[in-house]
């Protein structure tokens, strides 16, 4: 698959997913969201893996 990579002004949008932090997602849902409360790091692992995920990072 392909990386797309943006950067305009202060953003950068991009599919790369080295960029993803993964122990922060794996808290955050598993911890805050009630959607997802309670899922386990290597459902969030192959969840990532098998999406096509945007990450928009400021600064």
């Amino acid at each position: 698959m392909n990386v797309y990579t943006s950067n305009n002004k202060d953003y950068l949008i991009t599919t790369d997913k080295s960029f993803l932090d993964i122990n922060f997602i794996h808290q955050y849902l598993s911890q805050e969201s009630y959607w997802a409360n309670g899922i386990s790091m290597d459902v969030v692992k192959c969840a990532i893996e098998n999406s096509l995920t945007y990450g928009v990072y400021h600064g």
